[in-house]
C-alpha cells in the first residue's frame, strides 16, 4: 500500500536573526538602513530600467505614450506567480495570456527573448516523489520497503 502525502497545515513563522534583537540607537539603526538601501540600490534600479524599457516598448507597439500603457502586475499579494516558461518567481510585472480561460503567465525576461526570437530551453522540471513519512525520516528503504531500527546506524568514522 502507498504512503499518502499527509494534509498539512499552514504555518507562518517570522525568521528573526539574534542581531536584530540586539538594541541599537537611532544612529546606529538609521546607518545600518543607509547601508542596506546602498546595498539594494543598484539591484532595484537594474529592475526599474527593465520595467521602464518593457512598458516604453510596449508604448510604442500600440502607438500609445508610456504613461498610457497599464501593465500587467500580479494579482494578488498572497499569491505567488510564476512563469510558465522558465518557472521563475514573478513578484510584480509580467504578461499573460488575453484569453480569460487561459492562465499561462510569462516573466519580462521571456517576453524579451520572444521578441528578440530566441527563447532559451524550457529547463527540465523535477516533480517531487512523495515517498513516506518512514522514508522522510530515515526508517525505510524505498527501493526495498524493508524497515530499520535508527539505533542499529553505525556512527561515521570522522
Amino acid at each position: 500500500m502507498k504512503d499518502k502525502k499527509p494534509k498539512r497545515k499552514r504555518v507562518k513563522a517570522t525568521i528573526q536573526s539574534n542581531e536584530s534583537k540586539r538594541n541599537l540607537t537611532s544612529s546606529e539603526r538609521r546607518h545600518h538602513l543607509e547601508h542596506l538601501i546602498a546595498l539594494m540600490l543598484p539591484f532595484l534600479d537594474k529592475l526599474v530600467k527593465a520595467q521602464e524599457e518593457v512598458i516604453e516598448f510596449e508604448a510604442n507597439i500600440k502607438g500609445l505614450s508610456s504613461f498610457a500603457v497599464e501593465a500587467t502586475h500580479t494579482s494578488s499579494m498572497d499569491e505567488r506567480v510564476f512563469c510558465n516558461h522558465c518557472a521563475t518567481s514573478i513578484f510584480d510585472l509580467h504578461r499573460s495570456c488575453p484569453n480569460p480561460d487561459c492562465k499561462y503567465d510569462l516573466c519580462l525576461n521571456c517576453c524579451e527573448e520572444i521578441r528578440e526570437r530566441f527563447l532559451s530551453q524550457r529547463p527540465e522540471i523535477l516533480q517531487y516523489q512523495w515517498k513516506g513519512d518512514q522514508y522522510m525520516h530515515g526508517l525505510s528503504d524505498p527501493e526495498t520497503g524493508s524497515s530499520f531500527d535508527p539505533e542499529d546506524r553505525e556512527e561515521p568514522v570522522i
